[in-house]
């Protein structure tokens, strides 16, 4: 019974990584990628800064409070693999405990300062190269620019003349119509939805709760897939693919 209800529960949290089918539409985890890759090097030195004044850190209060009066204190300091549980607990801005030693408060007073200096660098680099790259995003725009000339010259036109792949690419994009907005408005709602109900399901006594409309937006995600599936074709980003078909099992994996 504990086995089926550990399995059960698995299945239950496994359902919020639905919220990773953000990723298909923002490329949000794409722009990470390219941020890192942007600014590695000085990612990485920053990360050794880190690192060298975390193990130091680490290994000079397991000198001032091995031996604390206080056994729990004490207890967390015993080895410098314990201290550094609790240095980086204090290097990222947090500071649980308060009895140290006269030279543990000097050092504990010193990390803060280098805890502000430490996370302060990767978050401008970072908050740069996001800047930078939405700058780039912004600037090349040709889905934007093909929707003003849709607008501007005549869309039904100019989808006409686009095979079905294309129609279906457009649609389940946000291309083209209002009618594409609102499927790619629905499958967002549905997204937030399905989380939140995998959310309630893990609450003791709601394990079936909503579980029609959660079906409901499985069949619809099912459709959603084949949809893109089918559109697959007339992706521009599969477009050094020559056959349709090989575009589709791109798609896939």
């Amino acid at each position: 019974h504990n086995a089926n209800a550990i399995g059960s529960t698995t299945v239950r949290l496994l359902r919020l990584v639905r919220i990773l089918k953000f990723e298909q539409y923002t490329h949000a985890f794409g722009y990470f990628d390219d941020v890192f890759r942007m600014n590695a090097d000085l990612l990485a030195m920053t990360g050794f800064a880190a690192l060298v004044v975390w193990v130091f850190f680490a290994a000079a209060l397991y000198i001032t409070d091995r031996s604390n009066p206080d056994p729990e204190m004490a207890g967390f300091y015993k080895t410098v693999p314990d201290s550094m549980w609790m240095t980086l607990l204090n290097l990222s801005g947090e500071s649980p405990l308060c009895n140290y030693s006269v030279l543990g408060k000097v050092l504990t007073g010193i990390i803060g300062i280098f805890a502000t200096a430490l996370f302060g660098i990767p978050i401008g680099i970072l908050g740069s190269g996001f800047e930078e790259i939405i700058d780039e995003v912004t600037e090349e725009t040709p889905d934007e620019e093909i929707d003003e000339a849709i607008k501007s010259d005549g869309s039904a036109a100019l989808i006409a003349e686009a095979s079905v792949p294309e129609k279906i690419y457009n649609f389940t994009n946000g291309l083209g119509s209002t009618a594409s907005l609102w499927f790619e408005g629905m499958v967002y709602f549905l997204i937030c939805l399905t989380v939140f109900i995998g959310i309630i399901q893990t609450i003791e006594g709601k394990e079936d709760s909503l579980s029609q409309v959660e079906f409901l937006a499985v069949l619809m995600f099912t459709v959603e897939y084949i949809l893109r599936f089918i559109g697959a074709s007339a992706d521009p980003n599969y477009a050094d693919i020559g056959s349709p078909f090989l575009r589709r099992l791109r798609y896939v994996f």
